[in-house]
């Protein structure tokens, strides 16, 4: 899925041979100058790939924060294109009062349920607090997010709502150091113990990268590596993996998680080519692989949580 910025991003999907459609409207009056990232998951169990795009908008502490925006997938309409729907403001993912352009769903505390994260941090006693939209689950058929980190100290103050000069502004940031954003900032376990950790490289002259390690209380997990056959790429990059309830295999109302074998998800960094599942408090699965450029797919029943398996071997 290419996204990128024609001022604004969109989502295109191929027609014909070299014939590319729009099906994601943007308010450009609202994005400003706008330089904007996308990651794409599962929200809501549905088995249809989601879409959630990050801001790099003009000075969003002066302007009133622009939200990371939501795109639900409602599946194919009668026109054979797949429709979305922007549940931002319904989901509750609140304007930014910082540009935020990396964007991911993953799972940071396995619970099963996707989160929004966005390369923005905050920073309280010293502490980072990365902005994460927890999701606490479905109602009326859509995932309920909230991000605590949003609130950990005063930024932005009255004195930054003011401020036109982003020079001033980010002189400013660097100097209290309440609150930093990096263009990059992808996620990967780096430790092996299951949960997702974040890198943001420094891009500030005065600044450091952060390697944050995850410590959050953590339910089960499980990553896939997906090793390409012939006529698929080693990395399997491409691959769709379902996961579902155990002895349920290929049933749509037992899928608990769907992701897409990808390297890369915003400006700048990429991350390893690994499938990252949070299982909650199942502790079996079964997992069906769809290989790209049409080779078939691979599945295996049973598979044991908290561990890394490898497909294809």
């Amino acid at each position: 899925m290419p996204v990128g910025c024609p001022p604004w991003p969109v989502d295109w999907r191929a027609v014909s041979c070299r014939i590319f459609r729009s099906r994601i409207s943007w308010n450009a009056v609202e994005s400003g100058k706008s330089r904007s990232r996308a990651s794409k998951s599962i929200s809501v169990r549905d088995g249809l790939l989601d879409i959630v795009i990050g801001p790099h908008t003009d000075r969003p502490w002066y302007t009133g924060g622009v939200p990371a925006r939501l795109y639900l997938n409602r599946g194919v309409g009668a026109d054979k294109l797949p429709r979305f729907e922007d549940v931002t403001e319904k989901v509750g993912l609140k304007p930014l009062p910082m540009k935020a352009p990396r964007v991911e769903i993953q799972d940071f505390d396995n619970d099963g349920w996707p989160d929004i994260y966005v390369s923005m941090v905050q920073f309280a006693a010293g502490k980072p607090h990365p902005v994460i939209f927890k999701n606490l689950g479905v109602k009326d058929g859509l995932p309920r997010l909230h991000a605590d980190a949003l609130t950990v100290n005063d930024f932005p103050t009255a004195a930054d709502h003011k401020e036109p000069d982003v020079t001033k502004l980010f002189d400013k940031m660097v100097r209290e150091q309440k609150v930093i954003y990096m263009a990059n900032g992808p996620t990967a376990d780096f430790d092996r113990d299951g949960r997702l950790d974040i890198f943001l490289g420094n891009w500030w002259v005065n600044s450091r990268s952060l390697l944050l390690r995850n410590e959050t209380p953590s339910w089960n997990w499980l990553q896939v590596v997906v090793k390409g056959p012939k006529g698929v790429n080693r990395m399997g990059i491409g691959s769709q993996i379902r996961i579902y309830q155990p002895g349920m295999l290929g049933q749509a109302a037992a899928v608990l998680g769907m992701r897409e074998i990808s390297v890369g998800y915003g400006y700048g960094s990429g991350q390893e080519a690994v499938a990252h599942f949070g299982l909650g408090k199942v502790e079996k699965c079964d997992i069906d692989v769809v290989l790209p450029h049409g080779k078939g797919s691979l599945q295996r029943k049973g598979v044991q949580a908290n561990q890394r398996i490898s497909m294809g071997d």
